[in-house]
């Protein structure tokens, strides 16, 4: 990290175009190309920490198996003697001012990003003209601005650098736990500035749902009946084209793997450099996301340079090459990956609870790591180039009339005249919990993670999701919520709590009923036993719901879905046989609820129900045998919950 004066200053407005030559979202910058995309080292970047008083730029990097920290610093320096000797293209810094004016525009369109950006300006203490003018200021700056500025300020020796290492506390020192008194909660209390506030005399503002048939057109393509979602882009010149399909990781499992290879590729005619170069020139970006059950490819940009940009990456998928020794990069990173998850806590968890939902199902949708070294590259082209004859739909937010899109699209879209129907896969099953069972894997940590889940394979029922969603924010929802001032506030039993009723996405999927706690080894027992007092008994305070009613109905009344947002609105409706915004639902039953209602839910729906757990802990101080009289422990390895 370099050292560079704060926010607002004229340094940090010239590293912003300085980092983004380094790298722009692993595609076109120097360090993307020369370092990520040939494997170099598992991988590395570049970013501002950036404050209102000083900032740093950084460059971060991860070594792959064999490499030494040292290898992997030199690495990220020879980047910046590159940039000091002016060894790099004129129009890298063309296409980072372009990149950066998309992003800008991008941004503002969000009213969170326009508050944030006055907020900044305030504390930075900037004038706001000024930062306004940084737009501008930066489409001026040129190749040479950027190598003098790195000769300036970039040196050899100005640097701090740091390196996380593996090792041992060894100087560890033990206390015995010391008895805790309950903070005795005030619930029924408000403050005088409080008390103003609810007194002021503000008029509400109007919520504002969505209408399928006005705010969203659907129609189909020319050449192979496509159906497509159009929303047309009123505000500025950007588009996001996305063709979704309704098929994942359970219907193919080398998508996942697929997806990442291809970022490494080219066609015959165009190296995987050039193609980045290209798209980042276009001021465009695309990538495939496969999901279990969904897939989509998201292009997005320029609208004036959309037509270049849907035929390039036409062409990556229908035309990309195979390139051995890019997969055998692409297997060692993923290898490497593989055995730093299971060093990450937070790998871990998310591993040990997949487990405990769908056991071993989850895990077999990953290739395992022998797979991964013996799989024909070329399976996953064909993957890839298979897509896009199955049946899906498109998306689309931008400035084109329908027409224009349905001409692109019938002219850049390679399909078949026909297209094939998505394969008939059963969806991973959750587990029901007709028994209590505790899942326990190890992780060597003072602190624990421990989940619960119950699944009595109830199914989608639009009546009910009114009163779950205010459950859910008057018993878990916030800060305000019973679970986060029982758990940590007023017993101080957690670092993290929360608790819901989680609705299911597709109408064969069940509700479940989650709990997440983190809190030290020694207080398992405590936190499992307070769960269950306020799960079962939950607690009844008057004014937490008024104020669980208001904040569920302020965010009704403000949130805005519009863009895509519309589109993927639309289409999970659909997943669930829903044909109406089911905001609109909650919204209009809210004002007749009750906290008798949630009282009624609670103890219908919640009491009694059975769990099951996951733990994830320092095995030596968890008592199993007292574990034992919840239900049936079962003791996991590392290797039993990741798969690989």
């Amino acid at each position: 990290g370099w050292p560079f004066p704060g926010s607002g200053s004229r340094e940090v407005e010239v590293l912003d175009s300085l980092s983004s030559s380094l790298t722009n979202q692993g595609d076109a910058g120097l360090i993307d190309i020369d370092i990520n995309q040939q494997h170099k080292a598992l991988a590395a970047g570049a970013g501002m920490y950036n404050m209102a008083d000083r900032t740093a730029f950084m460059l971060i990097g991860a070594p792959k198996e064999g490499q030494t920290l040292d290898e992997v610093r030199d690495l990220l320096l020879a980047e910046i003697d590159k940039l000091r000797k002016g060894e790099f293209d004129e129009s890298l810094i063309e296409a980072t001012i372009n990149n950066y004016k998309r992003n800008v525009q991008s941004s503002i369109e969000s009213n969170e990003n326009r508050v944030s950006m006055f907020l900044d300006s305030f504390v930075n203490g900037t004038d706001w003209a000024d930062d306004v003018a940084s737009i501008d200021r930066q489409s001026k700056l040129t190749k040479k601005d950027i190598v003098d500025f790195a000769n300036k300020y970039l040196g050899d020796n100005n640097y701090a650098i740091v390196y996380k290492l593996q090792g041992k506390d060894t100087t560890e020192l033990k206390m015995s736990k010391p008895a805790l008194t309950p903070i005795v909660m005030n619930r029924e209390m408000s403050s005088d500035f409080l008390k103003e506030i609810q007194s002021s005399n503000v008029k509400p503002i109007e919520p504002v749902f969505l209408d399928y048939n006005k705010d969203l057109t659907i129609f189909n393509t020319k050449k192979s009946n496509i159906p497509v979602l159009y929303k047309k882009n009123e505000t500025n010149g950007l588009f996001e084209l996305t063709y979704v399909f309704d098929m994942g990781n359970r219907h193919n499992r080398l998508l996942g793997t697929a997806a990442q290879y291809l970022d490494l590729l080219g066609t015959k005619d165009m190296t995987a450099e050039q193609i980045k170069n290209e798209l980042y020139r276009l001021g465009c970006t695309f990538f495939i996301s496969p999901g279990t059950d969904r897939l989509y490819v998201r292009i997005n940009g320029l609208s004036e340079n959309m037509p270049q940009a849907v035929a390039l990456v036409e062409k990556l998928m229908n035309e990309a090459v195979v390139d051995k020794e890019a997969y055998n990069g692409l297997v060692n990173r993923l290898l490497k990956s593989r055995d730093n998850n299971k060093s990450s806590e937070s790998a871990n968890q998310r591993a040990l609870q997949s487990y405990m939902i769908y056991g071993d199902a989850a895990k077999k949708l990953n290739l395992t790591n022998d797979e991964l070294r013996n799989l024909d590259p070329a399976k996953l082209t064909e993957a890839i180039r298979d897509l896009n004859s199955y049946k899906h739909r498109i998306i689309y937010y931008g400035p084109y009339s329908e027409t224009e899109l349905t001409s692109l699209v019938d002219r850049e879209h390679k399909t078949p005249a026909a297209l094939k129907d998505i394969p008939n896969v059963p969806r991973l099953k959750m587990r029901e919990t007709t028994e209590p069972v505790i899942y326990v894997a190890p992780y060597d940590s003072k602190q624990l993670k421990m989940m619960q889940y119950s699944n009595n394979g109830e199914k989608y029922n639009p009546s009910i999701e009114p009163v779950v969603t205010l459950y859910n924010e008057y018993f878990g929802g916030s800060m305000n919520s019973i679970v986060f001032q029982e758990m940590r506030e007023s017993r101080s039993l957690a670092y993290s709590a929360g608790a819901y009723m989680s609705s299911p996405s597709y109408l064969d999927q069940p509700y479940v009923y989650i709990t997440s706690i983190g809190t030290q080894n020694d207080k398992l027992f405590d936190a499992i036993n307070a769960f269950d007092e306020i799960i079962n008994n939950m607690p009844q305070s008057a004014p937490a719901f008024s104020l669980a009613k208001e904040g569920l109905d302020a965010r009704l009344r403000t949130e805005r879905e519009i863009k895509d947002m519309v589109a993927w609105s639309y289409i999970n409706a659909q997943d669930l046989g829903e044909t109406t915004d089911v905001r609109r639902r909650i919204f209009e039953a809210l004002p007749s609820l009750t906290l008798e209602n949630l009282t009624d839910y609670q103890k219908s729906d919640i009491a009694g129900r059975t769990y099951n757990y996951c733990i994830l802990a320092n095995i030596d101080d968890i008592d199993l045998d007292a574990l034992g009289k919840l239900g049936k422990v079962v003791v996991l390895t590392t290797d039993d919950i990741f798969g690989y």
